[in-house]
């Protein structure tokens, strides 16, 4: 039985609309788009297969927001994206990959990693040692220290430059995985095969385990502040994570059109195999309608609707 379901939301702002699509697949017998792959020593990747057209179109959408804030707001993107100082040797039709790593394999809190196709290597490693300070080289493996308030430790900024590839972890041994793992991966593999401007995808397995004790303690610390009278609420809200945890994958897409004028932006799930999300989807004859949210203030219209046949 193949199944696809699908949650679109539509966001409507003068002179601007966005679309919003999910889906949640099963067995196919269309297979969807792939998403980027995501390694075992990281929780999220998030693939941008041409940067610099990426943050171009990004910029022009800002700009019909806010005029004339298309630079700033490419400006503030890199700078939350990428902790490096890119702007020189950026290759801008070259890909950029982020892979927020899991905090579980790697002894390692709220770190990142990075592969982003370089223009001018040499630019790249100057503005490197003038942001973090001389490094340590050894073997082509540059090693910056940075300096963190005590009582904490210092961190550290491991930069190889191959070729027209940047490579940066916060460690040799997650740089030596970084570039195992991207050298034994095709383009398809590493940056999915969408065909969006970005391209998230979070293993969900690696996110419960890592951070389900926080997050369901601080659930249960709300629903005792909230007392016995929201115990529906929190009922269906515990049910919900519940949902979310039998997933194997949720993704997350953004594409704009030629102009920039719109975007979409795309929400994928695949559940966990041998899940009972996964039987329950694979139910035939399933049907399901929902309204989810309808807001229409004077000028801004979000409305969320779901529809999904068996």
């Amino acid at each position: 039985m193949s199944f696809l379901k699908r949650l679109k939301a539509y966001l409507v702002l003068p002179a601007l609309t966005a679309l919003f699509t999910f889906s949640i697949h099963g067995a196919e017998l269309q297979q969807p788009p792939k998403s980027p792959e995501v390694p075992d020593w990281a929780i999220a990747t998030m693939a941008f297969p041409q940067l610099g057209k990426a943050l171009d179109k990004a910029g022009a959408y800002a700009n019909i927001l806010l005029p004339n804030s298309a630079e700033l707001a490419k400006q503030i993107l890199m700078n939350f994206l990428f902790t490096l100082p890119l702007d020189e040797g950026l290759q801008k039709d070259a890909p950029a990959i982020i892979y927020v790593l899991d905090p579980v394999s790697t002894g390692l809190s709220e770190e990142r990693a990075f592969l982003i196709g370089l223009k001018d290597a040499a630019k790249v490693k100057a503005a490197l040692i003038g942001t973090f300070g001389a490094p340590t080289e050894e073997a082509g493996v540059m090693t910056f220290t940075l300096l963190q308030p005590p009582p904490q430790p210092d961190k550290f900024l491991v930069v190889k430059l191959n070729g027209d590839k940047l490579l940066a972890a916060p460690s040799a041994t997650l740089l030596k995985k970084l570039d195992e793992f991207s050298a034994a991966k095709t383009d398809a593999e590493l940056l999915g095969t969408s065909g969006a401007e970005a391209d998230l995808a979070v293993k969900v397995p690696a996110v419960k385990r890592a951070y389900v004790p926080l997050v369901m303690g601080g659930l249960a610390i709300l629903e005792q502040l909230a007392g016995p009278e929201h115990a529906n609420e929190f009922k269906e809200v515990n049910q919900l994570f519940d949902t979310v945890w039998q997933f194997d994958l949720l993704g997350t897409r953004v594409k704009f059109n030629e102009d920039a004028s719109s975007a979409m932006i795309e929400f994928e799930g695949i559940p966990q195999k041998g899940s009972p999300l996964a039987a329950r989807l694979a139910e035939p004859g399933l049907h399901v309608k929902v309204d989810v949210l309808q807001l229409a203030p004077d000028k801004l219209a979000l409305f969320l609707a779901g529809t999904g046949n068996g």
